[in-house]
């Protein structure tokens, strides 16, 4: 999947939405800081301890995003 998407540049901040345990987050982060977003506290609670375990740029956040949506920046 991440093949297939554009290489952020350097210094970008990329969203992650649904973002789960961080499948994308975390390789995501090897070249731009990421806000991942999830609904579960389970998963946002593994994926914070992945990124700081290997000292990635992620910010995980529990949100529900079909009630409480993002807005464009």
């Amino acid at each position: 999947v991440l093949a297939g998407l554009p290489k952020p540049k350097q210094g970008m901040l990329v969203d992650d939405l649904y973002a789960g345990a961080g499948t994308l987050s975390l390789p995501l982060a090897q070249h731009a800081r990421v806000l991942a977003f999830e609904g579960s506290a389970d998963a946002v609670a593994s994926l914070d301890a992945a990124s700081r375990k290997i000292g990635q740029r992620v910010k995980a956040e529990k949100r529900d995003l079909a009630n409480r949506p993002l807005l464009a920046r």
